[in-house]
């Protein structure tokens, strides 16, 4: 039987959390019994679950997901915005910054005759990309996620273009402060070693 309750806790880098139910009772559960697909669970939201039995024998919700109602009511509120952003006119600004940070790296190179650091760059970019949209994919199917450092560090070594760009294009990390900070100090780090070896006259060239 179904039963009603409230998201208390949630870490969505590790995929699971507990429901709090009348009573004062937590539930755990995770991301593969939540059953509203094409969202993620967010603290203090209300669902519908039922109760189960977990692997180590304990209680736990299965079968998590929003309430009709509910489920109605936020896409009578996103419909508006979806319609506003698709008729809105301009580039969509994460592609223009991928773009912006690409013509940085070029007038870098140009600047300091390295054709290799903007071959380097393009393919870091392009392996960063791809590894924020597989690990978007796990994330999104509840399976084993890849860790934080590798990505920034895939960033760290010039793939910060790209990593932008997949952050925003999937959706993924983009609204976690914490990671936030760490990508852009990864980011500084990057552009501070380029202009100092640049200095140094360390950069390969043509």
């Amino acid at each position: 039987m179904s039963e009603q309750g409230r998201i208390a806790e949630w870490n969505d880098a590790k995929g699971f959390g507990w429901i709090a139910v009348d009573g004062g009772e937590r539930l755990f559960f995770h991301i593969s019994a939540y059953a509203s697909r094409g969202s993620r669970p967010a603290v203090g939201a209300d669902v519908v679950f039922v109760r189960g039995t977990g692997k180590n024998g304990r209680p736990c919700a299965t079968a998590v997901k929003a309430p009709a109602a509910a489920a109605r009511k936020r896409a009578s509120r996103t419909r508006p915005a979806s319609r506003a952003r698709a008729t809105s006119p301009g580039a969509p600004w994460p592609a223009t910054a991928f773009c912006l940070a690409l013509a940085a790296l070029g007038a870098l190179a140009w600047y300091s005759h390295s054709l290799q650091l903007v071959g380097g760059a393009a393919a870091m970019s392009t392996i960063s990309f791809l590894a924020y949209g597989y690990d978007k994919s796990k994330a999104d199917r509840g399976h084993w996620r890849t860790k934080e450092s590798t990505l920034l560090l895939l960033d760290l070594f010039g793939g910060w273009p790209g990593g932008l760009f997949a952050q925003q294009h999937f959706r993924h990390k983009n609204r976690k402060t914490s990671y936030q900070v760490k990508f852009w100090l990864v980011v500084l780090a990057n552009v501070a070693t380029l202009y100092y070896l640049d200095q140094q006259g360390n950069l390969p060239v043509f």
